[in-house]
């Protein structure tokens, strides 16, 4: 999110790539040892009300005790939930087990199509969208001036800014920065958390970054652009790493790097990135909060119904309410 000159885009963090959530395949009861075979009565029948095949009736991970293990790992037979499970040539292997089998000290690949975008079409299509409306308003720069974020518009009623900004770039080093952070973390992020709910994160975050910038700066200043949205999946791809024990220093140290260089470097809107930040990272938390409880779908759409409302609420607050310039 820039006022003017764009800001450097963030480094992508290293380390393991959180693997997709989603319902595992069954494995036959042979790929898990430690198991009886599957027979009458035995404990390889399966029965869709009590659990994957080769695993007891409420099954806990491992390695996160709080949640229904969805499959046992071939290798040590250990239970795992969707966040540790990595996909095996046959069934699924905890990430322990996974990491002692890969070569090359364990680094696993991404084979997922141009730029690794084929299991994150959302983060595609933003891409392309964003392309496009750069493309048109380099020869319609009057696309710019109506869809900016520009607090003084946004208090007479133009509410639509806020959502429009973040498709808005302003040159070719500014759209570039941008995608390529959302390419880098999203194809991470989206098949982590699904799509509707990938979305709602990109689209809740990026406006809660133009609504930050509408509180926190003066009435004439303008914004645009993508990366408020961006800090918003930094939060997400953080929590996902938490919670699946992985080394969170890489992205930690993105956030922190590109916060000092916000705050040092003159026409960055800092404001859009803090207020992504705080809204990604709260809403990535509603969303955990979410599959925990006994209707989650209901629940993550609560969570989205909620963030829209208080960011609603902190709109009805004059422009520049908080100015820090």
């Amino acid at each position: 999110m820039s006022q003017y000159p764009p800001e450097e885009a963030p480094r992508w963090p290293q380390g393991p790539i959180p693997p997709p959530a989603g319902p595992p395949a069954v494995t036959p009861p042979a790929a898990y040892p430690g198991h009886p075979p599957a027979g009458p009565g035995g404990a390889g029948d399966h029965d869709p009300y009590q659990g994957p095949v080769g695993l007891p009736p409420g099954a806990r991970c491992h390695l996160h005790r709080d949640r229904v293990a969805s499959a046992a790992c071939r290798s040590c037979g250990q239970p795992i939930c969707t966040e540790c499970m990595v996909g095996a040539p046959v069934g699924w292997l905890c990430q322990r087990c996974a990491h002692r089998a890969a070569p090359s000290g364990g680094r696993r690949t991404s084979q997922g199509g141009l730029f690794g975008l084929r299991n994150a079409p959302v983060t595609a299509a933003i891409a392309i969208v964003c392309v496009l409306v750069f493309l048109v308003s380099q020869n319609s720069p009057s696309v710019v001036y109506d869809a900016v974020e520009w607090g003084a518009q946004v208090s007479n009623g133009q509410w639509y800014r806020l959502f429009t900004a973040i498709f808005i770039h302003y040159n070719v080093l500014h759209i570039g920065m941008d995608m390529f952070a959302l390419v880098l973390i999203g194809r991470a992020v989206e098949p982590a958390i699904g799509r509707w709910r990938y979305l709602a994160l990109f689209l809740l975050a990026g406006v809660a970054g133009n609504v930050a910038c509408y509180l926190l700066t003066a009435p004439d200043v303008a914004s645009a652009g993508s990366s408020g949205a961006v800090f918003g999946i930094f939060s997400a791809y953080f929590v996902l790493a938490r919670r699946a024990s992985v080394n969170t220093s890489s992205i930690v140290g993105v956030i922190v790097l590109n916060l000092v260089i916000d705050f040092g470097v003159p026409g960055i809107s800092w404001e859009a990135h803090v207020g992504g930040l705080v809204a990604g990272l709260v809403v990535m938390l509603g969303f955990v909060w979410a599959r925990h409880q006994r209707r989650p779908v209901v629940a993550d759409v609560a969570v989205v119904l909620a963030s829209s409302v208080v960011l609603g609420l902190l709109m009805l607050l004059p422009v520049g309410a908080a100015n820090l310039g």
